[in-house]
């Protein structure tokens, strides 16, 4: 366990977590791999790894002494957001 000092700046910090539901994760992917955008594309990302990655993340809780703060995105249109 880290000293005191450490371990109360990492317990004070802000979480913020994108509440967006999958379908729309999987929608801004599939735009980014299709727009190609300089400095955010490496590489095009299949359903199925998207799918492999997301599996292992879980959103932060309360429990965990976080401060979050939970955004809501707007479902994208028109295929840019």
């Amino acid at each position: 366990m880290p000293d005191s000092s450490a371990w109360s700046a990492t317990r004070s910090l802000s979480v913020r977590i994108n509440g967006s539901r999958a379908c729309l994760c999987r929608e801004r992917v599939r735009d980014r791999n299709r727009t190609k955008p300089e400095g955010i594309y490496w590489g095009d990302v299949s359903d199925a790894l998207l799918d492999e990655v997301n599996k292992y993340f879980q959103p932060p809780t309360h429990d965990e002494g976080f401060t979050i703060v939970e955004h809501v995105a707007a479902q994208m249109s028109g295929g840019s957001r």
